[in-house]
């Protein structure tokens, strides 16, 4: 049986206890990443402070929309042509 080459009783709990080792060693090896990250975050620079974080939230939010052309405008000839100036108005309407 199983059990006796395991040297345990029921079967079931030698799967268990070997599953909970597993993620035991799982959670061991998430927190020292976790450790590896913050202490990278601090390497560059990285605050953690809110008002921080919503000054560069005010700054990616103002910043300018990019213009989206037409598929066939010539802004797109590339690489078989030159590309051309704006032929689809998006650069005029700011789009």
């Amino acid at each position: 049986m199983l059990g006796s080459r395991l040297n345990v009783k029921h079967p079931a709990s030698s799967a268990k206890m070997y599953l909970l080792g597993i993620l035991v060693t799982q959670k061991k090896i998430d927190s020292e990443q976790m450790d590896r990250f913050k202490q990278a975050a601090k390497d560059v620079g990285a605050d953690e402070s809110e008002a921080a974080f919503e000054e560069k939230l005010k700054r990616i939010a103002s910043a300018p929309k990019s213009v989206v052309h037409a598929s066939d405008c010539s802004e797109h000839d590339a690489p078989a042509f030159e590309p051309g100036p704006c032929t689809c108005g998006a650069a005029k309407a700011g789009r």
